[in-house]
């Protein structure tokens, strides 16, 4: 029997949604990831029950606490440097990558700890994605039942 212990890290869908529009603004139900999310959430859980969600928002405003929780779940002891790297540069990227690449991954490649969120502004919702918002909201309610 093999064990395994499951965690999804998620954000409340308008800060996805907020975060998205600005690289991807003709994004797609797919692109946006909670479907998805709650697609493989289910998967998981109709195998095993050792499945946490950590809200990404809490994560990043509280991560020794966050961290500290996720060591004590999965049973290993928590160290601080668990929460800082060299460089968070994924690979060097081949010509003509690096401009797209730029757009997912400068804050990232540029970090070498966990940062804290920076304010949502208000976000006007597309009238086309209202749906695809809605459907999020219910998928990250009813994952807040396994938050960590």
């Amino acid at each position: 029997l093999v064990h395994s212990i499951n965690i999804f890290i998620t954000s409340k869908p308008i800060n996805v949604y907020s975060s998205l529009m600005k690289l991807k603004p003709d994004m797609t139900e797919d692109e946006f990831g909670f479907v998805a999310l709650k697609r493989i959430f289910d998967r998981v859980m109709a195998f095993q029950e050792n499945t946490i969600v950590i809200d990404g928002t809490r994560f990043r405003d509280e991560p020794q606490t966050v961290v500290k929780k996720v060591c004590d779940f999965i049973d290993i002891p928590f160290r601080p440097d668990l929460l800082q790297w060299d460089d968070g540069r994924i690979r060097n990227w081949k010509n003509g990558e690096e401009k797209c690449q730029a757009m997912f991954h400068a804050t990232l490649e540029n970090s070498t700890t966990i940062m804290p969120t920076s304010q949502c502004a208000n976000v006007s919702v597309r009238t086309e994605h209202e749906g695809m918002l809605r459907t999020a909201d219910r998928i990250y309610k009813a994952l807040e039942a396994h938050m960590l």
